[in-house]
């Protein structure tokens, strides 16, 4: 299990995560929000934040 603060925190992490799924080791990835925050969702309604970040 790997615990992110934010949608792409897991980036500089995903050679490993992706090795460990390679080898058939269960791999989870947990953020602790929704990234709604960002700049990228400004003005953009939290239920539709969410909506995209958990499709």
């Amino acid at each position: 299990m790997a615990v992110f603060s934010h949608p792409d925190d897991e980036c500089g992490r995903a050679a490993t995560l992706a090795k460990h799924a390679r080898r058939g080791d269960d791999v989870l990835i947990v953020w602790t929000t929704h990234g709604e925050m960002s700049s990228k969702f400004s003005g953009v309604p939290l239920d539709e934040v969410e909506g995209m970040s958990e499709g």
